[in-house]
């Protein structure tokens, strides 16, 4: 879509380096517009991925948006994009759909002489009560536009805000997208947002995508045609720590073949489907083997007496595919949840393109938990709450320094360069098993006979399995 690419080269080019409250520096420039007609076709790109647990994501977001709801409890079941956001229970300090939805409206002692509000039996007001027993009013923005659209479509007054600016001052995460106008021009109904802020190619490409589908529901439940949709950003970034810069990826891959290679006791991956690329790199590194330790001894970290458990955890896939490109090809959300509750308050070892992955899906490292990110390369920057580990024995030590000590084990969570270089140290494996065989270009290790299944348990779809040295 040439309004998108355009868009991302006009930040590249003419944008500054500034920093950011996350510590990775962007590159931001100010005022931006551009526009798509709807009519033409859905503007859902081809160079951002915006399948499987994406679209996925997307739909259950934006349902959850028009719920009104202000916590995530119905969400966090399809997807965890705003787990890092909430309280453990479940609680937004700023909710898209509690704002579209449920607009809290002065009191009589907060109005002001003269000012004019609905009052309690308009129809787009309502009063509910809130868990301490208080009552409060709200105003509904969506049924008033649905309203307006019926009723008055030349309306000039079709905004809906997400932005109170009180709770915006001291929120954690105030609305990005934090305006929208429904306009109607020759019978097309039109939207154009307004952003604040906006990753030109981790969010945009989302917002996009969402608002266009938003346009559509709102024109078929009016009976218009669809018309353009326009997008304003005040603050257009891109984080500029060491990545390619977006529309550069590559078009025209062919698909990856299928790998033979199951992740089972004794199965091992044959050389022939390691691929040239791997094998070459590793020549190129020159690793020294890794010292082998006594099996189920655990990790002793030199100068400080501490002993911990190495733990693999891997989802993997029949064929014993990861990835692809960088990110799972799947999406589960018992899976994602296991791994959250089993790595809560655990160091975790990470590749730095699985950490990438991670950072772009939740805007920063995993919360709550120490992320040592293993990558040879010297300028890597990282934010709070991110460790870089040029080697192994380093990742190890950076785990221990981080070790609570009711919980003496680290967790290495890929990808398949990572798995390999701590196999031989890994004390436990937990597999989730995958019911899928992808292509994919990342595979899990060959784990031999050395291991014996422990335990095993079957949510659904899935096996979790928990594997120990034989």
């Amino acid at each position: 879509m040439r309004q998108y690419h355009d868009l991302v080269t006009q930040v590249l080019s003419a944008g500054t380096y500034e920093p950011n409250r996350t510590g990775i520096d962007t590159v931001a420039a100010f005022s931006h517009h551009y526009e798509v007609d709807l009519g033409e076709g859905f503007p859902l790109l081809t160079t951002k991925k915006m399948d499987g647990y994406r679209w996925n994501s997307l739909i259950h977001e934006l349902l959850w948006y028009l719920s009104g709801e202000a916590h995530i409890r119905t969400l966090r079941e399809e997807t965890e994009i705003w787990d890092a956001w909430a309280d453990d229970d479940g609680t937004l300090d700023t909710a898209y759909g509690r704002f579209w939805r449920r607009f809290p409206l002065p009191d009589d002692h907060g109005r002001l002489p003269g000012e004019s509000w609905p009052d309690d039996a308009h129809r787009w007001t309502e009063t509910e009560t809130a868990p301490d027993g208080t009552e409060r009013r709200v105003f509904d923005q969506i049924q008033y536009v649905l309203d307006t659209l019926r009723e008055n479509p030349r309306s000039r007054r079709m905004v809906v805000s997400a932005w109170h600016p009180g709770n915006a001052a001291v929120s954690t995460l105030p609305p990005c997208h934090y305006t929208f106008v429904v306009n109607v021009q020759a019978g097309r109904l039109n939207v154009h947002l307004t952003q604040r802020s906006g990753d030109v190619a981790l969010g945009v490409p989302f917002n996009l995508a969402a608002y266009s589908l938003f346009a559509h529901a709102l024109a078929t439940r009016t009976d218009y045609e669809v018309g353009a949709f326009g997008h304003t950003f005040v603050d257009a970034q891109r984080l500029a720590r060491g990545r390619r810069p977006a529309g550069a990826r590559r078009r025209g891959l062919r698909p990856r073949p299928r790998s033979p290679h199951a992740v089972v006791p004794g199965a091992r991956r044959p050389a022939a489907h390691r691929g040239r690329r791997q094998a070459a790199r590793r020549t190129r590194r020159r690793r020294r083997p890794a010292p082998r330790l006594r099996p189920g001894a655990g990790h002793r970290v030199r100068g400080r007496g501490v002993t911990m458990r190495v733990v693999l955890v891997a989802a993997v896939a029949e064929n014993g595919v990861i990835g692809v490109d960088g990110e799972m090809p799947w999406h589960y959300p018992e899976d994602l949840r296991r791994f959250k509750e089993t790595t809560m308050g655990h160091p975790v070892v990470m590749g730095r393109r699985t950490y990438e992955a991670i950072a772009d899906r939740l805007g920063g490292p995993l919360p709550d938990r120490t992320n040592i990110v293993l990558s040879r390369r010297e300028d890597l920057d990282l934010p709070e709450g991110a460790v870089h580990a040029e080697r192994v024995e380093a990742a190890l030590d950076a785990s221990a320094e981080a070790l609570d000590p009711d919980q003496a084990a680290v967790y290495v969570a890929g990808g398949a360069t990572v798995y390999e270089q701590f196999l031989d140290r890994a004390d436990e494996l937990r597999i989730t098993e995958i019911p899928e065989a992808p292509g994919g270009d990342a595979h899990f290790p060959a784990i031999g006979d050395a291991w014996t299944e422990l335990d095993r348990e079957t949510h659904g779809e899935l096996a979790f399995v928990t594997y120990r040295r034989a």
